[in-house]
């Protein structure tokens, strides 16, 4: 069975989706959000992968009701667009797409397009929150005080590791020796 205590200190690793940046409430005009890019990071696709790895896991979170999709091309040329539906507050959301593919508009929504090529994933996450008028979550002091828990854990866990790793490879000298002093009598 796993000790409690590293139960929950795996459990702290679900902080850093909680708190960090892309972790913000958007307001309920934001009906969906696609995203599309490259595969690979080159010519200009870094930015919005670690967008999507990152910060958008976040903005998930925060937001379970908010449609998001994905859409990945093998082309490096192409755009690396996010496309974000806002509606207006008197219509009712509408159903999540059931494609990853970047629906049309209806008439109570209008789509706000943001290039994201050649842009970093802070650039990004400003333009976004511009844009959506998101409200960025701040963590409590309670986590706070927990992500300060995790970070000396680690600290001591790398500590500790370094120390048996020495005292591995002495074992293994040690033992070398041995075998060494054993052959040559």
């Amino acid at each position: 069975m796993v000790q409690i205590a590293q139960r929950m200190r795996r459990l702290r690793t679900l902080l850093a989706i909680r708190i960090g940046p892309g972790a913000a409430v958007l307001p309920p005009t934001v009906s969906r959000i696609h995203m599309d890019f490259a595969v690979r990071i080159n010519q200009g696709h870094r930015g919005p992968r670690h967008f999507w790895r990152h910060m958008l896991p976040r903005l998930k979170y925060h937001n379970p009701a908010v449609p998001m999709t994905i859409s990945r091309t093998e082309d490096q040329t192409a755009p690396a667009t996010l496309s974000v539906w806002l509606r207006d507050s008197t219509f009712p959301p509408n159903p999540n797409p059931a494609s990853s593919e970047a629906p049309t508009p209806t008439s109570a929504e209008r789509l706000v397009t943001i290039d994201m090529k050649n842009k970093s994933e802070n650039e990004i996450l400003d333009a976004f929150l511009a844009t959506t008028q998101g409200t960025p979550v701040y963590p409590t002091p309670e986590e706070k005080q927990l992500a300060l828990d995790i970070e000396e854990y680690r600290a001591k866990s790398l500590k500790d590791s370094l120390r048996a790793k020495a005292v591995r490879e002495a074992e293994l000298r040690e033992k070398k020796m041995l075998e060494m002093a054993r052959g040559a009598v």
